[in-house]
């Protein structure tokens, strides 16, 4: 998985597709911004729902490490702590991004779809995990997400 990419579908296409109920986001997401993106979990599978990008494992409470936690390696989620506990889900998305370099150096460059992009009529999944955090001392509950990539 990239971290960049797209949702264009509206809710109703997408709620049809999945047979499931609830509101998700459209639109193009930037990872490193941690957007709310829309997601199908494990447990509720029924549920549309908006999910913050970017794991924070249960042994950190510092929100800064989702930088690091966008996107899993499928060869090695089973072996790194920031993955192993966490749930799984499904991220929609109907086009990911890769940046082209478009010079040796790597100055200049661009925004091109990857090889995972679809233009088609119906929107793709891709894995992810989703984990629900409680801060210590609040009872507000943050919903966040990984995607899983090779």
């Amino acid at each position: 998985m990239c971290f960049h990419f797209q949702q264009t579908k509206s809710i109703a296409e997408i709620q049809q597709r999945f047979q499931v109920v609830g509101e998700g986001n459209g639109g193009i997401f930037n990872g490193f911004q941690h957007p709310q993106t829309p997601v199908i979990t494990n447990l509720s599978p029924q549920r549309l729902q908006n999910f913050s990008w970017g794991i924070i494992p249960h042994w950190s409470r510092d929100h800064k490490i989702r930088k690091y936690t966008l996107n899993a390696k499928l060869e090695t989620i089973n072996e790194k702590p920031s993955f192993r506990t966490a749930k799984r889900c499904l991220v929609l998305a109907d086009g990911f991004f890769e940046w082209q370099w478009l010079d040796a150096k790597g100055k200049q460059k661009q925004k091109t779809p990857g090889s995972g992009s679809r233009r088609a009529s119906t929107t793709t999944r891709a894995g992810g995990f989703e984990r629900p955090i409680s801060w210590r001392g609040q009872k507000a509950r943050c919903e966040v997400h990984s995607g899983v990539g090779d």
